[in-house]
């Protein structure tokens, strides 16, 4: 059976800085691509940067977040591409972008919205209501928006749900395996690291039981340096 290279691009985006933060995305890519990378996730929101809290009353600024993550997917020729943006479906979403080969073939919407402290994303975003799951090759995987790995029922809802709602072409609309990975994606600080990193003991309270429960791969991926202000 052939290995899965994953790996994990904790970057450094710029709040609003739409430009740098794609150019940062790019060169990432082009080095996991030199790398034999198969699937490369990025953080949360790291084309708008994080938090983009009024930017997003702007509509000019969330279609430029948008046209800039479908032009991403042509850098993604060959590989599978996970990347935090926004997503605008009648309502704002804080979205996951599963870009494959070329094309944007699919989102994970997040589904926690925390409002407390300096969070406030009910103000900007609404809640997904379902999980989804994907499939590259043979592999099944979920993808979680930072705090949604802090509900374990969002987890086992993934692990249990077999019938792909989102799915690559060429293949099959359903999978008759088990999901093998989570991909968590998360805006706060970490340690830095390419291919895998726990941000900090509290994190690590919440990822680590996922994959003991579940007897699967818990894979999470950070920006660095706080939110890049």
């Amino acid at each position: 059976m052939r290995l899965l290279r994953i790996g994990l691009a904790q970057i450094n985006p710029t709040v609003g800085d739409l430009e740098a933060n794609i150019a940062r995305i790019r060169a990432f890519i082009e080095r996991a691509r030199g790398l034999g990378v198969d699937l490369l996730a990025f953080p949360e929101m790291c084309v708008p940067g994080y938090p983009p809290e009024d930017l997003l009353l702007k509509p000019a600024f969330i279609q430029g977040c948008i046209d800039r993550t479908r032009d991403l997917a042509s850098d993604s020729q060959g590989m599978t591409v996970v990347v935090g943006t926004l997503e605008r479906d009648g309502d704002l979403y804080n979205s996951a972008a599963i870009l494959h080969d070329g094309r944007w073939v699919g989102t994970a919407r997040k589904r926690y919205l925390p409002n407390y402290g300096v969070f406030d994303e009910n103000r900007y975003f609404m809640p997904e209501r379902k999980s989804v799951v994907f499939a590259r090759g043979g592999t099944v995987f979920g993808v979680n928006v930072c705090e949604d790995i802090w509900l374990s029922s969002l987890s086992e809802e993934q692990v249990v749900k077999l019938r792909l709602t989102r799915t690559y072409k060429g293949h099959c609309q359903y999978f008759s395996g088990r999901l093998r990975h989570f991909r968590n994606m998360s805006a706060c600080g970490a340690t830095r690291g390419f291919w895998f990193a726990i941000s900090s003991p509290a994190n690590w309270s919440y990822t680590m039981p996922r994959a003991l429960k579940t007897g699967r791969y818990v894979l999470d991926v950070n920006a660095v340096d706080g939110w890049g202000r």
